[in-house]
C-alpha cells in the first residue's frame, strides 16, 4: 500500500473510531450507550439466527415493535416488545415463540435498541467476549494513525536536510542534494492537508450516520392513549351502637378526612359489646378525562360480605342481589347485621373448638358497566373494598374509603423516527438526506483536493511530477560531467518512471542552465532524460502554493 493511500485508510479509521465512540461506544467498559449480544437459539427467527451479532444502542423510551436486548438472572436475551410499559415493565416475544417471555424488564434492565445486525461473525466475536474486538480494531486503527502522523511529522522535519548520497543511489553521478520527497501530503501546504483530513473525515462521520439513519425505519410505532376515563367508588358508613355515656347519639360516623394513612391503624372504633350494625352506602361515578365524554351507559350492582377468619377459613353471603342502572352514577347500601355476625361466630368457635383472635369483614360492591366513549365500546368491571376489622373488644374500620381507577384505551400510531446526534434528536428522514448530502459534499471536496495533492491537477508540470513521483524523485544542485555515450529524451514522465524503477536508481531532478527543469536516469552509459514543456504562465492554485509554502518555487522560476 502506498503511503498517500496508507495515510488516507488510517484518517478514515480515526473518522470511523470518532463515530463509534460518539453513537456506539460500549457501556459495559466506557459507559456508552452502545451494547452487543450474540444470538443463540431459534427464537428470534427468522429476523436472526444463531450466530447473528446484534448492535444495540441505548434509548431515552422504548415501544411496541422495537427488538431490544435485556439482562436476565440467566444472560442476555433480545427479544421484540409486543406489550407492557416502563413502569410495570415490557411485555417481550421473540419472534418464533409462541407465548410471551416470562420476563417483563423494565429500562434500567434494557441494554438498547437494535440498530442492525451482522450475520456470521458472532464466532470471533463470542471469544471477544462481546465488543472487545471491536475495541481491539478501532485501537490498532488508533496507534497506527499516531505512528503514521509521528512519521510524517518527522519526515517534514527531516525534508528540508541537505545530505550528500552515495554513487549507487544516483546511478553513478556523485551528486549532493535534498533526500527524496516525503510524499503529496508532506509538500502540499498545511491549509490544503488540513482542509483535504477535515473534509475526508467529516465524508466518514456524515456515511457513518448515514448508515444508521439508512438502516433505521423512517417510522416507528408506539402505542399512544386516545380514550381515557375514571371510575371512582365512595365509602361511607354508620355505625349504629347501643346509647351509652361514650355514644349518646347512638350512631358513629368516620370523621371528617379520616381515610386511612396506615391500615393497620384504625381511624374509628367502636366497643364490640356495644355495636349493632353498621350502614354502608356506595357511590360510583364514571366520568371522561381530557375533554372525552362517555354515553348510553348501563350495568348492574351488587354487594358482598366476605367474611375471613385468622386461620384462614372464609365465608361469603350477598348483602344486596343484582340490580340494574342507567346512567354514568349510581348508589348502593346495604347493612351488616354485627349481632348476627356475632351469633354466626359463636357457633363455629363452638363447632370447631377454635377462638380466633380478630376477624376481617370486607364490604364489595361490584360494578359491571358498558357503555360508549365516542365510538368506542366500554366494557368494566369495578370493584372496591371497605374492610373492617373485629374482635372482641372492638369494631374498626379501616382503609380508604375513595378508591379510584383511571384507564386508558390506547391505539398503535406510527410517529417518525428518529436518530440522537449528541444532544440532539434528528428524524430519519432528515438525517438520511443530511447525511447523503453531507457525505456528498464533504467527499467531493474531499476527492478534488485528493487529486490536487497526490495527482497535481490544476497545478503545474513540476508539482504534478512532484506529486505523482515524489518518492522516486531527488532534487541535485549539479551532476558529475562524465563521458555519457548514448543520451536519450523520453516523452514522458511516466516512461521516464518505468526506467528508473528496471534499473533500480532514484530520478534526478535538476535546473539546467540551458534545458531548464530537467529529470534525468543513468543506466550504465546511457542517460535517459525528460525536459517537461515550459510554462506559459502559473495557475491559481500554483500562486496558493508559492504563498502558503514560500520554500516551493513556482514552475519555470530558476532556484
Amino acid at each position: 500500500m502506498t503511503a498517500p493511500v496508507a495515510r488516507i485508510v488510517q484518517w478514515l479509521f480515526v473518522a470511523a473510531l470518532v463515530g463509534w465512540f460518539v453513537f456506539l461506544r460500549p457501556g459495559f467498559i466506557l459507559d456508552g450507550p452502545g451494547g452487543y449480544i450474540i444470538v443463540q437459539g431459534r427464537s428470534m427467527e427468522p429476523t436472526m439466527y444463531t450466530g447473528y451479532l446484534a448492535v444495540l444502542r441505548r434509548q431515552s423510551s422504548y415501544q411496541v415493535g422495537d427488538v431490544i436486548g435485556f439482562r436476565t438472572e440467566g444472560g442476555n436475551v433480545i427479544h421484540r416488545i409486543v406489550g407492557g410499559n416502563a413502569v410495570s415493565g415490557f411485555e417481550m416475544l421473540g419472534d418464533n415463540n409462541p407465548l410471551p417471555d416470562r420476563w417483563r424488564p423494565t429500562p434500567d434492565q434494557v441494554i438498547g435498541r437494535m440498530l442492525f445486525h451482522v450475520p456470521k461473525v458472532g464466532g470471533w466475536a463470542k471469544r471477544a467476549r462481546e465488543g472487545a474486538s471491536f475495541n481491539a480494531l478501532f485501537g490498532l486503527a488508533m496507534a497506527s494513525a499516531v505512528v503514521g502522523g509521528s512519521a510524517v511529522a518527522r519526515r517534514r522535519r527531516k525534508g528540508g536536510r541537505i545530505v550528500t548520497l552515495p554513487a549507487s543511489s544516483t546511478g553513478g553521478a556523485t551528486s549532493s542534494g535534498a533526500l527524496p520527497s516525503a510524499g503529496p501530503l508532506a509538500e502540499a501546504p498545511r491549509p490544503v492537508a488540513l482542509t483535504f483530513f477535515a473534509a475526508t473525515g467529516l465524508a466518514a462521520l456524515a456515511a457513518l450516520v448515514g448508515f444508521f439513519a439508512f438502516r433505521q425505519p423512517l417510522t416507528q410505532s408506539r402505542m399512544t392513549p386516545t380514550l381515557q376515563y375514571t371510575q371512582a367508588g365512595n365509602f361511607d358508613y354508620a355505625i349504629e351502637v347501643a346509647p351509652a355515656t361514650i355514644y349518646p347519639s347512638g350512631i358513629v360516623r368516620p370523621q371528617p378526612g379520616a381515610e386511612a394513612k396506615d391500615a393497620a391503624k384504625p381511624e374509628q372504633t367502636v366497643f364490640t359489646r356495644l355495636a349493632n350494625a353498621i350502614d354502608v352506602d356506595y357511590r360510583y361515578i364514571l366520568q371522561g378525562t381530557g375533554g372525552a365524554e362517555v354515553s348510553d351507559v348501563r350495568g348492574s350492582v351488587r354487594t358482598d360480605l366476605e367474611i375471613r377468619a385468622a386461620d384462614g377459613w372464609t365465608r361469603t353471603t350477598e348483602l344486596t342481589p343484582p340490580r340494574p342502572f342507567a346512567g354514568s352514577e349510581v348508589t348502593e347500601s346495604a347493612r351488616i347485621d354485627l349481632r348476627a355476625i356475632g351469633a354466626l361466630l359463636d357457633r363455629v368457635e363452638a363447632e370447631t373448638g377454635f377462638e380466633a383472635k380478630s376477624y376481617d369483614l370486607l364490604v364489595t360492591p361490584t360494578i359491571d358497566v358498558e357503555g360508549l366513549m365516542g365510538a368506542e365500546p366500554i366494557a368494566e368491571a369495578f370493584a372496591a373494598s371497605l374492610l373492617v376489622k373485629l374482635d372482641p373488644q372492638r369494631v374498626a374500620p379501616q382503609g380508604a374509603l375513595d378508591v379510584t381507577k383511571p384507564t386508558s384505551r390506547s391505539v398503535l400510531v406510527k410517529t417518525a423516527s428518529t436518530i440522537g446526534l449528541g444532544p440532539l434528536q434528528v428524524t430519519t428522514a432528515y438525517a438520511r438526506v443530511g447525511a447523503a448530502a453531507l457525505t456528498a459534499g464533504a467527499g467531493t471536496v474531499a476527492a478534488m483536493l485528493a487529486g490536487v495533492i497526490f495527482l497535481g491537477l490544476g497545478r503545474s508540470e513540476e508539482a504534478k511530477i512532484r506529486a505523482r513521483y515524489g518518492s522516486m524523485l531527488l532534487r541535485v544542485t549539479a551532476a558529475e560531467d562524465e563521458a555519457i555515450r548514448d543520451r536519450v529524451r523520453v516523452v514522458s514522465i511516466r516512461d521516464l518512471a518505468r526506467i528508473a524503477e528496471r534499473a533500480g536508481v532514484l530520478i534526478l531532478e535538476e535546473r539546467h542552465e540551458a534545458l531548464g527543469l530537467r529529470y534525468f536516469v543513468r543506466d550504465g552509459d546511457t542517460v535517459y532524460e525528460f525536459v517537461p514543456d515550459p510554462p506559459t504562465r502559473r495557475g491559481r492554485f500554483t500562486d496558493f502554493v508559492a504563498r502558503a509554502r514560500p520554500d516551493v518555487e513556482p514552475a519555470g522560476q530558476e532556484a
